[in-house]
């Protein structure tokens, strides 16, 4: 048994890439490593090792040659699949507890301003963080060089504490509301207008003022929004690494059933092939709807709306349609007429 590849011949080379041109339903993570390893596997022409022991199907010692070679490739796809899963899930995970990680309370995060009393934490507040460094105190204030939130340098009005200049605000300590602009003179005698914060006047909480704290720990509509998000990725990232392992095994079983018909070999090749036409078609019919050309998006619309080479998608098929329409094809109009007239006395819309 030989260790590592060795190409016995162009036919099965043709063979083994008529296999791997006929797969389906790979996710583009899959179909990238995949190619990746097909590409690798082809200029290696020594000492590239087999699939290891430990990882190799029960029947991997009884596959011929090409069949091995197509499970190594398969087998490697899928460890880079899983690579890369994995990585997306640490940054997901990461992403997600910084989200979860709880708030850091401000100085006085109660204030009175406008004449209401305010928690700055609250997604209403109208309040933002604060960091920079103080260049100067004036006008009851300090004008400061902003790091975050605001180019340029911005003055907070009625800043309560007594700062020399070069301190630096730390943004999870100092919050302030955003009122307007402010136009003053600096000490070297500078006319300047800058941006202009108001930090309020710091007062106790008020009664129910525990209820507002809570809701303003709990995630705001877009932190949770995002969270929905993440937990989608991390499911779909994980069913990805979990298939991707899966995959190889699954397939290579196929080969199992080598006593099958020469004809159904062939039919196999003849399908494989015209899937392959009818990807190109499909590539270049979404080319052209890419670029809005009238022809193009006609086909898009008729793949969706028959299911030919995607999946069968009424909505999307629509969209093509009308786009086509819009760019003057007077099939398409007809195509989306008759769609409509389908999508209204359907069932679902009675």
């Amino acid at each position: 048994m030989r260790g590592p590849w060795q190409r016995t011949s162009q036919n099965q080379l043709a063979n083994e890439n008529q296999f791997y041109d006929g797969l389906t339903n790979l996710s583009q993570v899959e179909m990238e490593a995949l190619t990746s390893c097909r590409i690798w596997q082809q200029q290696v022409t020594d000492g590239m090792p087999r699939t290891p022991p430990s990882e190799q199907p029960a029947n991997y010692s009884s596959m011929t040659e090409e069949q091995k070679d197509i499970f190594d490739v398969l087998y490697r796809a899928a460890q880079q699949v899983k690579r890369s899963t994995d990585s997306d899930i640490e940054r997901l995970n990461w992403n997600k507890a910084a989200l979860l990680r709880e708030k850091p309370i401000p100085l006085d995060p109660w204030r009175k301003i406008n004449g209401k009393v305010v928690y700055v934490l609250s997604s209403d507040s109208g309040f933002m963080n604060c960091a920079g460094t103080v260049s100067q105190t004036i006008d009851g204030g300090v004008l400061v060089k902003s790091l975050l939130d605001i180019t340029g340098d911005y003055f907070i009005k009625g800043f309560p504490f007594q700062v020399a200049d070069g301190y630096e605000l730390d943004a999870s300590k100092f919050m302030a509301m955003k009122v307007g602009l402010k136009k003053l003179t600096t000490v070297l005698g500078e006319e300047r207008t800058v941006t202009e914060l108001d930090y309020g006047k710091p007062c106790e909480r008020p009664e129910g003022g525990e209820k507002i704290e809570a809701e303003a720990k709990a995630p705001t509509p877009y932190e949770q929004k995002q969270l929905q998000e993440i937990e989608s990725s991390l499911t779909e990232k994980r069913n990805a690494a979990d298939a991707a392992i899966k995959r190889a095994a699954e397939l290579i079983q196929k080969f199992e059933d080598d006593k099958i018909m020469e004809k159904q070999r062939q039919d196999l090749i003849k399908e494989t092939a015209k899937k392959a036409v009818q990807a190109r078609v499909l590539k270049g019919n979404q080319d052209l709807a890419d670029k809005g050309d009238a022809y193009g998006l006609l086909r898009m619309g008729e793949s969706y709306r028959d299911g030919e080479g995607v999946p069968k998608d009424l909505a999307k098929a629509k969209d093509y349609l009308t786009k086509a329409a819009a760019a003057g094809s007077p099939t398409a109009a007809d195509a989306l007429l008759k769609l409509n007239q389908v999508s209204t006395n359907s069932p679902a819309t009675q």
